[in-house]
């Protein structure tokens, strides 16, 4: 998610270039089902899409459909709740997100939205991972954390180059 970083750093006026550079890697991630099935995630979207459609006929468009949906769940949060500090329920009663209550999927589980666009056990398996790093399982996950599907899927996955620790030991936000 660099584009958060981006924002975060330039609420500082800072830009986060002066601290770290970010590689995109490709592919973004690989998911070890067994010893013998493996999938390699690329950072193209376009192989993303295809690589779905491989597994399950219909899948690709599906994809695009969900995370076109899961795009606007992300541009919501992003805009609308990512510096609220999570302590009242009342922080959701913001106009853009009341407007778009049922886009943002509040009330049902992440597992059930992936079951009901995909069929095949290796795309739900593709499509639920992202939210382990939530530290929940997706059938307790709301299903607004798709977003994490379109960081993951279509912006893909980056790395600080030289390490995490040491983009954190140059910041300095006196």
């Amino acid at each position: 998610m660099p584009d958060i970083f981006e924002d975060f750093f330039n609420k500082f006026d800072k830009n986060t270039s002066d601290y770290y550079n970010l590689i995109k890697l490709d592919p973004g991630f690989q998911i070890i089902f067994d010893i013998n099935h493996a999938i390699k995630i690329n950072s193209s979207f376009s192989d993303v899409l295809n690589l779905f459609e491989s597994y399950e006929k219909g899948a690709g468009d599906k994809l695009k459909k969900f995370i076109d949906d899961a795009e606007i769940k992300y541009n919501l949060a992003v805009k609308c709740l990512m510096y609220q500090p999570g302590v009242s329920f009342f922080e959701l009663f913001q106009k853009d997100v009341i407007k778009n209550l049922r886009k943002m999927s509040l009330f049902s589980s992440y597992r059930k939205l992936v079951a009901k666009h995909f069929t095949n056990p290796f795309l739900r398996n593709i499509l639920e991972f992202p939210v382990l790093f939530l530290g929940s399982s997706p059938k307790d996950t709301p299903a607004l954390y798709s977003l994490m599907a379109f960081s993951g899927l279509k912006q893909g996955t980056y790395y600080p180059i030289g390490s995490f620790s040491r983009c954190l030991t140059n910041i300095r936000f006196v």
